[in-house]
């Protein structure tokens, strides 16, 4: 696709969420040829410990990874429209997340890519994930021979778990989450009804749910740590109240699991 999107486009670009590598946008104009998508844009660490000077959106294992996924595009992108769209986020972008990362304006492409909180046709639909992508984390134990008996930890703890500790240290998070990656990968129903739960609870940057695009629970950029009665109250009415979310199933266990009374 031959585009390249300046400065005067980035008002039609809006911000959907970031990870810790990329910041997401939305695409909310008219134009065909972009509606129904998002904009992952590469960041760079504030501190100058990941500073990156290539030009490409996609690091080398990403290329392997996705090289077979006809869905996604490289759009060139100026540095004027990253300086806007930079700008344009700062009065939603989660502090510590400004604090941690910026644009990085050495980026003369950008990641092209379907937005999954939307369907065509105009469909009504309830979308649950974790943006950009549906990412439940790192589901198994390192059980390598080279990890230290220092570090024995890590064969009993998972990696999200020890991150939400870490992340408590750092002032990141006021909360640490119920969720385990190892309930969701479990193959345990009990236990995969726990982790989803456990993400009601405690959303963080974790879980989302968007209707016909947008946002109607959870927080961008990380922001929802916790889930409280008037939370889950508006949540569950607006399931109730959904002809297309009747016998969703779902809505059953958040009925009867009040677990913040």
């Amino acid at each position: 696709m031959e585009v390249a999107l300046g400065a005067q486009d980035a008002m039609e670009w809006s911000y959907r969420g970031e990870g810790a590598a990329n910041l997401v946008l939305f695409y909310c104009g008219r134009s065909p040829q972009f509606v129904g998508k998002v904009l992952r844009i590469q960041k760079d660490r504030a501190n100058g410990s990941e500073n990156r000077t290539g030009h490409s959106s996609l690091t080398i294992p990403e290329r392997h990874l996705w090289k077979d996924v006809k869905e996604l595009v490289c759009i060139l992108v100026s540095k004027e429209f990253l300086e806007a769209v930079e700008k344009n986020a700062l009065q939603v972008r989660p502090p510590w997340r400004i604090d941690a990362a910026k644009v990085n304006l050495l980026s003369d492409s950008a990641i092209l890519m379907s937005d999954h909180s939307t369907f065509p046709h105009g469909y009504n639909y309830l979308a649950f994930f974790r943006f950009p992508w549906t990412q439940p984390k790192c589901g198994f134990l390192p059980q390598s021979e080279f990890i230290k008996g220092s570090n024995a930890v890590k064969r009993r703890i998972s990696r999200f778990k020890m991150h939400q500790a870490l992340k408590v240290d750092q002032g990141k998070i006021s909360y640490i989450s119920g969720y385990d990656p190892l309930d969701m990968f479990s193959e345990s129903k009990d236990r995969l009804d726990k982790a989803m739960m456990d993400l009601f609870m405690t959303p963080q940057n974790n879980f989302r749910v968007f209707l016909n695009g947008s946002l109607k629970f959870g927080g961008l950029g990380g922001v929802a740590e916790a889930t409280n009665a008037k939370d889950s109250q508006e949540f569950e009415d607006g399931l109730f109240n959904s002809y297309y979310c009747k016998g969703f199933g779902y809505y059953d266990k958040l009925q009867t699991s009040k677990r913040w009374e």
